[in-house]
């Protein structure tokens, strides 16, 4: 069996055609526009394979070019070019336990629910993927062109898609959310403390409220556990959670996620934020002694991976229409749950969580 430093030299990372002047990693300005469709997986399956047939094994790459998430997207496409077997120890037994042990490797797996002949060989997908960084303009014109198939035109916090920026006859697809979730620790969530207004949220950062009790939970003095050199918080937690207001001192400052963490869990009166990206890594980690809280909006309560909850937003991809059978395997394959450790793993500051994903596991 391929060693998994075989499944990496798989991956084709080069600037697809087209786009050899753009991968300079410039982002736009302003706010995306509704100008654009959605869908999700079962779209996806009703469009792309309605009527599945077996087709040979092309080939013709399917090209990717991003503004942002490019880390994910590529990691998912080294384990589809690498098409490793389930029952490899290194990629998870939740992989293994999706797959099943005796199915089709993993490109094949999720390329045959689309009518894609499985290889059942390592290095040998169904196809294989590229992937590129570049301009917002420059991703969105190649896929117009058709030189690519899927694109990540940025995001709503660090890489805005520009609002002049045409995006008539692309589908968006919303398979992940980035930004920070406020957890407490378990003793404190079973207590009753299992969701949190906006506004009493923002009554604990500004120091208005003290007391668990005035929330649902014990009679305890809360405790703010903060971080050392962004204690606000990330511009679209200050933004869209503490809506700009003032905030007061926190009880205990940190500087390591895993610290503030370890707070909570030691204690029961503690809340605190923590990005996205650790919340995978920490409980696989095995510190799970600490949920996640709802927020509500509207006096719907809503987690990290729901559309709404204001601590996250949408890391979108986009295409040219409905996804055919080839993007709608790998979007597949993107946003299965089995893959998330694998493909969520290290990558600088954008890390995501799959939409519509209860982390509290």
């Amino acid at each position: 069996m391929p060693s998994r430093r075989a499944f990496l030299r798989g991956v084709a990372a080069l600037c697809p055609p087209g786009l050899s002047a753009g991968c300079t990693g410039i982002f736009g300005r302003d706010r995306p526009t509704e100008r654009y469709s959605t869908t999700d997986r079962a779209d996806r399956s009703a469009t792309a394979s309605a009527t599945p047939t077996e087709t040979e094994t092309t080939a013709e790459p399917l090209n990717i070019a991003t503004v942002a998430l490019t880390g994910p997207v590529a990691r998912a496409a080294t384990l589809w070019n690498g098409n490793p077997l389930p029952t490899d120890d290194e990629y998870g037994r939740s992989l293994a336990d999706t797959l099943g042990s005796d199915g089709p490797r993993l490109a094949g797996y999720f390329g045959r629910q689309h009518g894609l002949s499985p290889t059942r060989q390592a290095l040998s997908p169904p196809f294989e993927i590229t992937v590129a960084s570049a301009t917002q303009t420059d991703a969105r014109d190649a896929l117009a062109t058709g030189s690519i198939s899927i694109a990540g035109l940025g995001t709503e916090a660090y890489a805005p898609i520009d609002s002049e920026l045409d995006l008539s006859g692309f589908v968006r697809h919303d398979l992940f959310r980035a930004g920070t979730v406020i957890v407490v620790s378990t003793a404190l969530y079973d207590s009753g403390v299992t969701s949190i207004t906006r506004a009493d949220l923002l009554g604990i950062y500004n120091g208005r409220l003290d007391n668990w009790a005035s929330l649902g939970g014990p009679a305890r003095e809360i405790h703010l556990a903060g971080t050392v050199d962004v204690q606000g918080g990330p511009e679209i937690f200050k933004e869209t959670v503490l809506a700009g207001q003032p905030r007061g001192g926190a009880d205990e400052l940190f500087g390591q996620v895993d610290r503030k963490v370890d707070t909570v869990s030691d204690r029961d009166d503690t809340i605190t934020r923590i990005p996205v990206r650790d919340v995978r890594s920490l409980r696989d980690g095995g510190t799970t002694d600490y949920r996640i809280l709802q927020i509500e909006v509207d006096g719907e309560p809503r987690g990290p991976g729901d559309i709404g909850y204001p601590a996250t937003y949408p890391v979108p991809l986009f295409t040219t229409g409905a996804p055919g059978p080839r993007e709608a395997a790998f979007l597949d394959a993107l946003s299965a749950d089995a893959l998330q450790p694998e493909i969520l793993d290290s990558d600088g500051r954008l890390h995501v969580l799959p939409t519509g994903a209860d982390p509290n596991y």
